[in-house]
């Protein structure tokens, strides 16, 4: 069987306009999708997110990850057999003083955020790390008196916290997901700046 090989039919030109990589069609379209993604994820109440406001919330972005740095050696050391329960005290003061630090930053960032919808939704974020710093605190404190009460009162209250935070990270994302890829969005946040400011300012 001999195959004809046809050529396309011709694009016109919004077609063309519309397909091409990088266009400014797309670059709108992207644009408009992560602001509209951003502001159904963060429950904005206006129509879009001015670039103060996602200045702080890039400034946020940026707190977890040394959240994670202080509690890893602090949980690790905690669950080490080897490391005397004096020592662990010690050592996780430093930790814990890292752990009031980040959050005072949050906080700060959440005060900074002008939309009543994106603070209500950083409020809630911000209040389940005060809580789990009071638990870590606790653990602390139960350790350092010796009282093995305490300590698993605290360990579990600090289990809960950590679900409760777990489960709004995850509200979050779902929130996101039918309006932009959240990585892509995550990603763009964390470059802060001018390019934020831009990616944020409507159409």
């Amino acid at each position: 069987m001999t195959v004809i090989a046809c050529d396309p039919p011709p694009e016109s030109e919004s077609e063309r306009s519309r397909n091409q990589p990088g266009s400014k069609l797309e670059h709108a379209q992207n644009k408009r999708a992560a602001q509209e993604g951003a502001r159904v994820a963060f429950q904005a109440h206006r129509q879009s997110i001015s670039p103060s406001d996602a200045d702080a919330i890039a400034t946020f972005f940026d707190l977890p990850a040394r959240w994670n740095r202080a509690t890893g050696p602090l949980v690790r050391d905690y669950l080490d057999p080897n490391i005397p329960a004096d020592r662990w005290v010690k050592d996780a003061s430093h930790h814990i003083g890292e752990l009031r630090a980040v959050y005072l930053e949050m906080y700060t960032c959440t005060l900074a955020i002008q939309d009543p919808g994106i603070r209500s939704t950083f409020q809630e974020i911000v209040a389940n790390y005060r809580s789990k710093l009071d638990c870590v605190t606790a653990l602390h404190n139960a350790v350092a008196r010796g009282d093995q009460e305490a300590e698993q009162r605290a360990q579990q209250a600090l289990s809960e916290a950590s679900a409760e935070g777990q489960m709004l990270g995850e509200a979050w994302l779902e929130r996101l997901r039918p309006h932009v890829d959240p990585q892509v969005l995550t990603d763009a946040l964390k470059k802060r700046g001018k390019e934020i400011g831009e990616l944020m300012k409507p159409g």
